[in-house]
């Protein structure tokens, strides 16, 4: 398919139906965690455990419009499964036990939340709150002796992150970070042509993310409150484009400057920044440029530029319908 400025589109992963979704990744972070022995003891395995290994057992914490999305595809998968709920609404959790035909599924309440110690069947909790309460339900899990993958972004902010990294070394489990972008077939060959310079030495990277928020993204629209989101675009989406530019160099830079901006009298940004803007520098030269923001209409890409061409993903973190585009010259 050519496009303007002739671009080629090149599927490297061959048909639409086979894009990476979200419901991959949790089946992929399932295989990950039985790859690092999360069921424990393992004499609590069947006999054909290496042919037929039980499911990884997630607790959902959470029943917000991310868990809607995420729940019936965990049901589909191969290597987890559900075996709790966690809200802090009952009667919702009892429908959405009916609704996903759970069976006998538990339910707890998030202030009877430390039982979970005593359902061996939870091998992991699957953390999907606001951002802001990851902690508090993470060091929780933790004592109570489960494994715990959270999504993204993992805490409020560095001590609450650290907090969690020291408590899962403590308990010695697993903690792991649902940022899928990262194991997405189109983003890894990004990654990997330019580790080869496939297109000659990277030089620039721009890296875009944002949209106008809106009332679906949670209730109470959270995503607006520091204490709950821990800050504005840059801290929900902007790690897309930040994480895209560090993969890309496959190296932390060595010099980051950056501005933000956020509308007057805005009710929407009282408390978090509307719009960040950033430049980052890497040891061998290399520049990357990005922005995040909640106010601009949708972007969602990044381009890696190089001496002989450049490659780009547009969109490039959506859950399905990726796309690649090179231009060699």
């Amino acid at each position: 398919m050519i496009f303007k400025e002739n671009f080629v589109e090149k599927r490297f992963f061959g048909r639409k139906s086979n894009m990476p979704t979200r419901r991959k990744f949790i089946q992929q972070s399932g295989k990950a965690l039985l790859a690092t022995s999360v069921l424990s003891p393992l004499a609590a395995q069947p006999e054909n455990a290496a042919d037929n290994p039980r499911k990884i057992g997630y607790a959902v914490v959470g029943l917000g419009w991310f868990a809607g999305y995420v729940i019936p595809r965990i049901i589909k998968c191969e290597k987890s499964t559900i075996v709790a709920l966690v809200s802090s609404d009952q009667a919702k959790a009892q429908a959405w036990r009916t609704k996903y035909h759970l069976g006998n599924v538990k339910i707890y309440s998030y202030e009877a939340f430390d039982k979970i110690s005593k359902n061996k069947d939870i091998d992991a909790v699957y953390i999907t709150t606001p951002v802001g309460t990851h902690a508090s339900f993470a060091l929780k899990a933790f004592d109570a002796g489960k494994h715990v993958l959270t999504e993204k972004t993992m805490a409020g902010n560095v001590a609450q992150a650290q907090q969690m990294i020291e408590a899962a070394k403590k308990a010695n489990r697993k903690l792991m970070v649902g940022y899928r972008s990262l194991y997405e077939p189109y983003n890894q060959k990004v990654f990997e042509f330019a580790q080869e310079k496939k297109y000659g030495q990277v030089t620039t990277i721009a890296a875009h993310k944002g949209f106008v928020i809106g009332d679906k993204l949670g209730k109470n629209q959270w995503r607006i409150k520091k204490d709950l989101a821990g800050g504005g675009a840059l801290v929900d989406i902007g790690i897309y484009s930040v994480q895209a530019c560090r993969m890309v160099a496959k190296a932390d830079p060595v010099e980051v400057s950056a501005f933000s901006f956020s509308t007057p009298n805005d009710e929407r940004f009282k408390e978090v920044e509307e719009n960040v803007s950033f430049m980052m520098r890497f040891a061998d030269g290399l520049l990357a440029t990005g922005s995040a923001s909640w106010n601009y209409s949708l972007q969602n890409y990044y381009r890696v530029g190089a001496t002989e061409g450049y490659v780009q993903l547009e969109p490039a973190s959506s859950n399905t319908g990726l796309r690649m585009l090179i231009k060699e010259t």
